[in-house]
């Protein structure tokens, strides 16, 4: 009978702890993907549904008025300046963004996102009551980070003819979700082996040209603007939506 009773009384043995310990380890890994899975699809929700509202809100001012604000173009190029939807409240300085930035991926030709209070004054349908939220701040590994929406506007361009009435409208949001830009587009960069192995040796030239302090701030930034398109093209897919329309 003491036998028995003492082999109840037995415990785990250390290999048995071990394989519970690795056992434990393993759910909890398991959970913490499906959780952060389940956090990056709703912020995916949030963020399309305020893309979405401020598409209905461009268009409504533009039926009503016949306009909305053009984006400004670099003063050295062609390329529009896109810029944030919201209020200058939405987009204080963090750890990780700039006071007034929505976006730090490379977007439309730019390093980043910032507010404008210029071009958001010229909106003139839309203000505090109807304005859309911002959306939930969302990071993409190897893009960057958001937590808002971009604009950019232009007049329509035709060969011959010159400028036209239609306006085309584009709007940003970098997605937590990979392929879930909804009505957008995703970015897709696809490229061959061999370009990749280009642009990684261009990225450590590049980086190793930024170490010397004589270099002129102009092509610094030209040079840290390259970089980060490299990576994002190396880096990313779906990740960067954007919406098109017409008015």
């Amino acid at each position: 009978m003491s036998a028995i009773f003492d082999s109840r009384k037995k415990g785990f043995t250390i290999v048995e702890l071990l394989i519970v310990i690795a056992v434990i380890g393993i759910l909890a890994a398991i959970t913490m993907v499906a959780y952060s899975s389940v956090q990056n699809n709703a912020k995916s929700k949030d963020i399309l549904s305020t893309a979405a509202q401020w598409e209905a809100l461009i268009r409504l001012q533009y039926s009503e008025t016949g306009k909305i604000p053009l984006s400004d173009r670099e003063t050295t190029g062609t390329d529009l300046i896109p810029t944030c939807l919201g209020r200058p409240t939405d987009f204080p300085a963090t750890s990780d963004f700039q006071e007034k930035q929505c976006i730090t991926a490379y977007t439309d030709g730019h390093v980043g996102v910032e507010y404008s209070q210029s071009i958001m004054d010229q909106f003139s349908t839309i203000n505090n009551s109807n304005m859309p939220k911002t959306p939930p701040y969302s990071t993409v590994t190897g893009r960057g980070n958001g937590r808002g929406i971009g604009y950019s506007a232009q007049k329509g361009w035709e060969a011959g003819v010159g400028e036209t009435d239609e306006v085309h409208v584009r709007l940003y949001w970098l997605n937590p979700s990979k392929g879930s830009c909804g009505t957008g587009d995703g970015e897709d960069r696809s490229v061959s082996e061999e370009e990749k192995t280009m642009m990684r040796d261009a990225i450590v030239e590049m980086q190793a040209a930024l170490d010397d302090p004589s270099m002129p701030e102009e092509d610094r930034a030209s040079y840290q603007a390259s970089i980060s398109y490299l990576n994002w093209i190396l880096n990313g897919k779906d990740e960067l939506c954007t919406l098109k329309f017409t008015l």
